[in-house]
């Protein structure tokens, strides 16, 4: 054998190691396997891995890392998220893969966010920036508002603009909060309405739909006419 220091030198790539590394992954946290923390939601309990959590979310991250009282607990209560969200941003972890739809999109762009899961977050905008509508602009501005997401937000307001009609004959318009009615009635971005009266009819629409919480924005709904 030649002698060992005139050997060359080489490199061993597996170019299966992703997929495999992240099956192995999935296989040890179904097995229970080295699983060092329990998320909980909404009565559901999903075991999970730190390292792997830290890895894909700044949210845990922090948690874990920075001697928060959550890093000391081996089970998490997870308020304000859905459990089936966080089931699907826990696989996305463990698979990289997440199957986003219109029934799920809502709770899983607001668990994204919240617990900064930002791929996913990414993918549910370009989802929803796919399916803006006359019928969908006000449920997805409502939905961009909560979660800061200020270029669905323009895009879902250019909708509502635009099909001023069709948009306050649907349930979302009964919906939104007061903060966006008074943006959308006074907006000089060209809001297409036949006349003032037609928007004064939209609004005692809105304001009888709750008169007993909404009377009290009467006055200040009519100033932005």
């Amino acid at each position: 054998m030649a002698d060992a220091q005139s050997l060359s030198s080489t490199s061993a790539v597996h170019g299966g190691h992703g997929e495999w590394f992240f099956d192995e992954l999935q296989k040890m946290r179904s097995e229970g396997v080295l699983v060092d923390v329990t998320l909980c939601a909404e009565g559901t309990e999903i075991p999970c891995h730190r390292l792997v959590l830290a890895t894909v979310s700044d949210y845990f991250r922090s948690m874990f890392s920075l001697g928060l009282s959550e890093d000391k607990k081996n089970k998490i209560e997870m308020g304000g998220v859905s459990a089936d969200a966080l089931q699907q941003l826990v696989h996305y972890a463990y698979t990289s893969k997440i199957n986003i739809t219109s029934d799920n999109v809502q709770p899983l762009f607001q668990a994204a966010d919240m617990l900064q899961f930002d791929e996913v977050y990414n993918k549910c905008e370009k989802f929803l920036q796919g399916n803006v509508n006359k019928e969908t602009c006000l449920g997805i501005w409502m939905l961009a508002d909560r979660v800061s997401c200020s270029d669905l937000a323009e895009t879902a307001k250019s909708w509502a603009l635009k099909w001023f009609e069709e948009v306050c004959a649907t349930e979302e318009f009964l919906q939104l909060p007061v903060d966006l009615l008074k943006w959308y009635i006074s907006s000089d971005e060209g809001l297409l309405a036949k006349n003032e009266q037609r928007i004064l009819e939209v609004v005692m629409l809105w304001v009888r739909h709750g008169l007993k919480e909404r009377k009290e924005h009467l006055k200040e709904l009519l100033k932005c006419i």
